[in-house]
Formats: structure tokens, sequence, C-alpha cells
């Protein structure tokens, strides 16, 4: 009997890139999904010769941005900019119920759901954009969301010994996050009960590869910001182009880059042509 993992997809968000005789590949990542696509990317990474991520996935620089997120000296307070009216819809979502009642608890939040401020103790004290990606990562959680694209992605490239490269640092990651302007993150909280559609849309699209309706759907995001996006796009695109060069290669970028980036590959005379 085969046993199949209903966790699998095919990864459809990849275009072939040429110039000459280089052929490289480059795949729009989620960095955390609710569906891996481990055989996909074990197929591609395997015919490569050279592997590129956006950044350095590891435990050490993993930790370097918790512990700057945890730094929230001269940065402003996402808690103190939430109204009460979302504190109450995050609350409602967060429900650590199962985690920290009490019998007394229980009854509370029972009767009046979302009376229990665990947001408070949850974000206070940290930067916007670690107090957001805390609430937004249990969000997902509950949802299903448990793979690490990236981190699957430098496993399989590690075990085919491929010549590993990353675009940008930790700090320059993180510089990005530092400069995301605190009303996207409140303005995405304010409806982070009408999120359920928007996210189911996002999972579709990606796991059939429908890239022009995704991209239309995600300008509420916070991240979609120009710190993020419009800042770094042509630094990243600088950074990969050298391996583009070469050909022979795989580079995995998140996801909001692709624009960008594939709009700067054709300004240079890059053949770009989506594959799966």
């Amino acid at each position: 009997m085969v046993l199949f993992n209903t966790d699998e997809r095919d990864l459809k968000m990849v275009w072939q890139v040429e110039k000459g005789a280089a052929i490289s590949y480059l795949v729009g990542t989620t960095h955390l999904f609710p569906y891996n696509f481990k055989k996909s990317l074990n197929s591609l990474i395997k015919k490569v010769k050279t592997f590129v991520l956006e950044a350095p996935v590891d435990e050490a620089n993993m930790k370097k941005v918790v512990d700057s997120g945890l730094n929230s000296e001269g940065m402003p307070s996402l808690y103190n900019a939430l109204n009460d009216q979302t504190i109450i819809k995050i609350n409602k979502e967060l429900d650590f119920a199962f985690q920290r009642y009490t019998p007394f608890l229980f009854s509370i939040n029972t009767i009046h759901p979302g009376t229990i401020d665990w947001l408070s103790s949850m974000i206070k004290g940290l930067k916007p954009w670690m107090a957001f990606f805390n609430i937004f990562a249990h969000y997902l959680k509950k949802r299903g969301w448990k793979y690490m694209m990236d981190v699957d992605a430098l496993k399989i490239a590690k075990k085919f010994d491929k010549d590993i490269h990353f675009l940008e640092s930790m700090d320059d990651h993180i510089k990005a996050l530092d400069g995301i302007p605190l009303g996207k993150f409140v303005a995405f909280l304010k409806k982070i009960d009408e999120s359920e559609e928007c996210v189911a849309k996002f999972v579709d699209c990606y796991t059939k590869g429908y890239f022009t309706e995704l991209m239309s759907s995600i300008n509420g995001f916070p991240m979609y910001c120009e710190s993020v996006i419009e800042e770094r796009d042509p630094i990243l695109y600088n950074r990969v182009k050298v391996f583009l060069e070469r050909g022979d290669c795989i580079a995995l970028i998140g996801l909001f880059h692709m624009p960008g980036i594939q709009k700067l590959l054709e300004e240079d005379g890059y053949r770009i042509k989506k594959i799966w």
C-alpha cells in the first residue's frame, strides 16, 4: 500500500530565467505555509550547481532576529496603538485557554469571550514587527501553517552539497523590518476577524500557481511596504544577478519581490517563463 503525504503539494511558483547560454531558476517563496514542497524542491535543487537563498535561516541568525525584536528601545508600542475593539478581537483569536486557564478564568472567558487580555503579556515591550509576527504566527498556526519553505530548501541544498549563498544578512533583514510603518500593522490587525477568506485565497492561488491573482490580493499585508519591497528589490536583484549570469543556479526569494525582480530582469534582457 502506498501512503501519500496529504501535506505535500507541487511547487508552481517557479520561473526559468535565461540569457545567452545561462539558464537558472527563480522560486517565489512564502517562507511559512500549511503545505510543504519538498518533492518539488528536491527535484529542482538536485539538478543545479548553485543554491541561493534570500537570507540565512540557521539557528544563530534566527536568534539574532528574536533578540532584535525584544529590544524595543526607541520604538513605538504596537499594543498602545491598538484600540480596545481590536484588542478584544485579537484576544478572541489568541484564546490561550487550553494552556493557562484556571476554572475561574475558563468561566470568565466562556461567558465573555475576549475578556482576558492575553495580548498584553504577549507583545508589550516588543518591536512592532515582532509583536505582529507573534500574533500572526499564532493565527496561522491555528490554521495549520507549520512548514518553513526556506528551511526545507536549505536542508535539501546541504544534502546535495550545493554551493550555497545568501543575498542579504540578518542585519539587512532586520533593518527592513524596522522600517515598516506602525500604521500598517494596526490597519491589518483591525480586520483580523475578516482575514480568513484572504488567507484561504492566498493558499489557493499559491498552490495553483495563480501569480497575478495572488499579487493583486496582498496589498494590505504590512510587509508590502517601501522598506521591505521597493527599497530592497533593486538590492536583491543586483545580488542575485551575479549568480543568474553564471547560470546553473536556483534562487529562492520572497514572493512579494517577484514582480520587481522580474521587471528588472526583463529590462536587462533576460527571458523569463513560468515553468510550473
